[in-house]
């Protein structure tokens, strides 16, 4: 959700892969978000830099969500422009009541989406992961603090406590 606030911390660094975990939420044509997400892979493209996205919900609301995800991973396949993808894939109409807004919630070459999918995507559904992964566990890993975090930490509980004794 803050990802607007890094892309120049994030642009600065020079990656060779990028793995996006949750890309769904880069979903939406028009989000800050998948903008964010954009100028950040956009980076280290023409150096040969490869994003991985991972996410169970690919398409968490309609067609249209696909786009983003699809534009950072593959900008060259994909990222041409969401107004011609949504008008492609998502049978794209002029609302009912306004001249500039989209309906996005419909669907249009399907067949040609899904070929064009098969090379980027890795499809699993739950009932054939049934039986496959392991139990989920979950495991607590401590790592000690170093002497900055301690004390950083020991000034905001002395705070705290200033705060709890006037109160």
């Amino acid at each position: 959700e803050t990802l607007h606030a890094h892309v120049d911390a994030l642009r600065a660094v020079k990656w060779d892969v990028r793995i996006w975990d949750e890309a769904h939420m880069a979903a939406g044509y028009k989000s800050k978000r998948t903008r964010a997400a954009l100028k950040v892979a956009s980076r280290d493209r023409t150096r040969g830099a490869v994003d991985w996205l991972l996410t169970a919900t690919l398409i968490p609301n309609d067609w249209s969500d696909l786009w983003g995800p699809l534009a950072i991973m593959a900008p060259e396949a994909f990222g041409r422009g969401s107004i011609r993808f949504v008008k492609r894939y998502c049978d794209a109409k002029p609302e009912r009541f306004s001249e500039t807004a989209l309906d996005t919630t419909g669907r249009s070459n399907e067949d040609e989406l899904f070929e064009r999918l098969e090379h980027w995507c890795h499809v699993r559904t739950r009932s054939e992961l049934r039986g496959v992964l392991p139990a989920k566990s979950r495991n607590v890993v401590l790592i000690p603090p170093d002497a900055q975090h301690v004390r950083r930490a020991s000034r905001a509980a002395r705070g705290y406590e200033a705060q709890v004794e006037y109160a």
